[in-house]
C-alpha cells in the first residue's frame, strides 16, 4: 500500500510539472537554437565544410526573440510551436499550423506577454553591447540577420545612430542603426519593396548551404549556421516585414501562382514532383528559387558540388530562359512552377490562400 501511494503521489507530481509546461509563452534567449524532430542535438561530426547536406532531424532554426509556445518537458528539452513559421497541415494542402519540434530549455525563456518587435538586423550578423543600468559594458553579443528587437529608445553617439533595446531576460543592449531595419512601416511601393528583397538577398550569396538551417553565415560560430532553399526565402521576407511560411512546399501554397513572362526580382520559381499519398497523387515541392532579374535566378543550392547560395542564370539552370519556361514544364526529374508573395504593391500581409495541390 504504502508503494502505491507513493508511485500516486509522483504521478500527481509529474502531471503537474508537465501541465506548467503546457502552452506556456516563451522567447528564444540564445542567438540561434536549432529546432529537432526529437530531444537530441546534431553530430558533431556534421560540422564540416558543407554544414549538414542532409539533416532530416533538423527542422529548422529559431532566433533570439523568437516567440513559441511550450508544449512539453523531457530532461533537458522542450517541445514547442514555433509561431512565427506557419506549416501547412498533413494534408500538405492548406496554411494552417505552426512548425513544432524539441529545443534545449536552457536556450528559452518564459515571458507572460510576448514582446512587440519594432526592428530587425538586416545584415549576416550584428554585435549587440550590453548595456548595465544604461552604461556600455564589456560584453557583447552577435545576432542573426532576421532577428526582431524591441527598442527602448534611439540616441545619437559618437557621430553615430544607435539603439538602445530590450533583450531577453530583462538584459539591455545598444545596436548600430546601419545593422538594422524598422518594422511596421507603412506599405512601400512594389518596385521599391523588390528591390530591397533583391538587397537582402544579395547578402547570402556563397554562405554554404545548410540543411533546415535559418540563419546568418558564421564560420566561427560553435552551432549550425547558415540557410536551405526554404530558410534562405524565409529570412529574406522577414528582414522586409513579411513572416511566410518556412518549408518549400508551404511557400508555394502560400503564393499566387503566375506565368514566368510575369516574373520580377523578388518572386519565386519551384521544383516539384508527382507523389501518391493514400491512392491520391499530389504535387509536392520540394525546392525554392528566387528571380533575380529576367536573366538570372538566386537560390541555395544544396545539390552537389554547389552546396552554396548561387546567383545563377536561368537559361543555365534550366535549359532555356525563363521567359520561355511554362508551368508544369519538365526540367529534368522535376517539374517548374512559379509564384509571388508580392501583391497589391504591399508588404505589411502575407497571402497565405490555401491552394489544391491535386493533379
Amino acid at each position: 500500500m504504502k508503494r502505491i501511494n507513493i508511485l500516486i503521489i509522483y504521478l500527481i507530481i509529474k502531471t503537474i510539472s508537465i501541465s506548467t509546461i503546457l502552452s506556456q509563452k516563451m522567447i528564444v534567449c540564445v542567438p540561434v537554437t536549432d529546432l529537432r524532430a526529437h530531444p537530441s542535438s546534431a553530430p558533431s561530426q556534421a560540422y564540416g565544410l558543407v554544414l549538414y547536406p542532409n539533416n532530416p532531424e533538423q527542422r529548422s532554426q529559431l532566433l533570439l526573440n523568437e516567440k513559441v509556445i511550450a508544449l512539453q518537458q523531457k530532461d533537458d528539452w522542450t517541445q514547442v510551436k514555433a509561431i512565427e513559421q506557419p506549416k501547412s497541415d498533413e494534408t500538405h494542402e492548406k496554411i494552417c499550423e505552426y512548425q513544432t519540434g524539441w529545443v534545449p530549455s536552457s536556450h528559452l525563456t518564459h515571458v507572460n506577454e510576448f514582446p512587440k518587435f519594432n526592428i530587425v538586423i538586416k545584415e549576416q550578423w550584428a554585435m549587440v553591447i550590453k548595456t548595465v543600468k544604461n552604461t556600455i559594458s564589456l560584453n557583447t553579443i552577435y545576432l542573426s540577420i532576421g532577428t526582431k528587437l524591441e527598442v527602448i529608445k534611439k540616441i545619437y553617439e559618437n557621430f553615430e545612430n544607435l539603439y538602445h533595446i530590450k533583450l531577453p531576460n530583462n538584459e539591455k543592449g545598444i545596436i548600430e542603426e546601419k545593422n538594422v531595419k524598422e518594422l511596421n512601416l507603412h506599405p512601400q511601393e512594389e518596385e521599391k519593396f523588390r528591390q530591397e528583397i533583391i538587397t537582402t538577398a544579395g547578402t547570402f550569396i556563397n554562405t554554404p548551404y545548410s540543411w533546415g538551417g535559418r540563419s546568418g553565415y558564421d564560420n566561427t560560430a560553435p552551432y549550425q549556421t547558415g540557410v536551405d532553399c526554404s530558410g534562405f526565402i524565409n529570412l529574406v521576407y522577414r528582414v522586409n516585414g513579411m513572416d511566410i511560411p518556412r518549408n518549400a512546399h508551404d511557400q508555394y501554397l502560400a503564393c499566387r501562382q503566375i506565368e514566368s513572362f510575369n516574373l520580377k526580382k523578388g518572386d519565386f520559381i519551384f521544383f516539384g514532383k508527382n507523389q501518391t499519398i493514400n491512392m491520391k497523387k499530389s504535387l509536392k515541392i520540394n525546392h525554392i528559387m528566387m528571380c533575380w532579374n529576367s536573366k538570372y535566378i538566386i537560390e541555395s543550392s544544396g545539390e552537389a558540388p554547389t552546396y552554396k547560395n548561387r546567383i545563377i542564370s536561368a537559361e543555365e539552370r534550366f535549359g532555356k530562359p525563363l521567359h520561355q519556361l511554362k508551368n508544369g514544364d519538365l526540367i529534368g526529374n522535376q517539374t517548374i512552377y512559379f509564384g509571388t508573395l508580392i501583391n497589391n504593391f504591399s508588404h505589411t500581409k502575407t497571402n497565405t490562400t490555401s491552394k489544391s495541390t491535386h493533379i
